[in-house]
C-alpha cells in the first residue's frame, strides 16, 4: 500500500483523461461498452466533483461525485488502478466520498453512523417488531 497519498478536488483535463483510459480498461465500464470517449464524457458537467487519489505523480483512483441537482450526494464513479487494487485504496476513496457527501447533502446515515452496535441492534428492533 502507498505510504503517503493525498485526495485532492481536480479540474485538470490531463488527469482526467488519464482517469478516463483507467476506466476504459476495467469492468464495469468494459461491461457497459463504454469506450474512452464515453468515459471521458462522464466527468463533464456543471453538478459534478472530481477527486483524485494520487502517490507523488501517480493516480491511483478516482471519484466522480454527483454535487447538486436531484442526485445531490450520489457517488456517480469510483476506480482504483488494477495495480493498487486490494491494498485498501478504494476504502480510503470510498470513505473521503461518504464525508465530502455528508457535508454537502446530509442524510439518515449521518445519524446512524456514531451509534454504537447495542444502538442500532435496539432500533433494528423497534422497527422488525
Amino acid at each position: 500500500m502507498p505510504e503517503q497519498f493525498t485526495i485532492t478536488q481536480t479540474i485538470d483535463a490531463r488527469k482526467m483523461a488519464t482517469c478516463a483510459d483507467m476506466m476504459s480498461k476495467t469492468d464495469p465500464w468494459i461491461t457497459y461498452t463504454m469506450d474512452y470517449a464515453l468515459c471521458l464524457k462522464a466527468f463533464e458537467g456543471d453538478c459534478k466533483e472530481v477527486y483524485i487519489l494520487e502517490n507523488e505523480n501517480e493516480i491511483i483512483g478516482f471519484a466522480i461525485l454527483q454535487i447538486c441537482g436531484s442526485f445531490k450526494g450520489y457517488i456517480q464513479s469510483l476506480c482504483v488502478n488494477e495495480k493498487f487494487r486490494g491494498k485498501g485504496m478504494g476504502t480510503k476513496l470510498l470513505h473521503f466520498c461518504e464525508e465530502r457527501i455528508l457535508k454537502i447533502s446530509p442524510n439518515i446515515l449521518s445519524v446512524f453512523r456514531h451509534l454504537t452496535k447495542v444502538q442500532l441492534s435496539s432500533i433494528m428492533n423497534l422497527v422488525l417488531n
